[in-house]
C-alpha cells in the first residue's frame, strides 16, 4: 500500500502518518511505504470532499509547517487543545485524550487474525 500525500510545511518533513507507516504493518501485515506528491494541488484533485483537506496541506507549506501560527506543531499542542475540548463537554472518558495512530489503525482496520 502507499499512502501519497503532500509534504508538511516547507522543510519537506514528511507527512505525520509517515512516522507510524510501521504501525500500519504491525496492526494489518500489509506492507506500506509513503510516497510526497510534488505539489499540494495534487492532493484529492477532482475530489470535492478532499477541498478542505488540500487547502490545510496549502495552509501549512505557506506557514513552515506551523499550524498553529507561531508554535511548532506538535502532539502536545493538539493534547492541550483535545482535553479542554472535552472537559467543555463534560467528556472525561477514553475519547478525552489523542489516539495513538497505531491504536487508531489498530480500531479501524484491525482484526482478529493480525498480530
Amino acid at each position: 500500500m502507499t499512502f501519497h500525500a503532500p509534504v508538511w510545511g516547507a522543510d519537506e518533513n514528511p507527512s505525520f502518518v509517515i512516522l507510524d507507516i510501521n504501525g500500519w504493518y504491525w496492526v494489518t501485515g500489509i506492507k506500506s511505504r509513503y510516497v510526497p506528491m510534488d505539489s499540494w494541488e495534487d492532493f484529492g484533485r477532482g475530489i470535492p470532499e478532499l477541498g478542505e483537506h488540500r487547502l490545510l496541506f496549502a495552509f501549512t507549506l505557506a506557514t513552515g509547517g506551523r499550524y498553529y501560527g507561531d508554535i511548532p506543531t506538535t502532539t502536545k499542542n493538539s493534547a492541550v487543545l483535545k482535553k479542554a475540548a472535552s472537559e467543555a463537554k463534560e467528556n472525561l472518558g477514553p475519547d478525552a485524550k489523542l489516539l495513538p495512530l497505531i491504536h487508531w489503525f489498530r480500531v479501524k482496520f484491525g482484526n482478529s487474525t493480525v498480530r
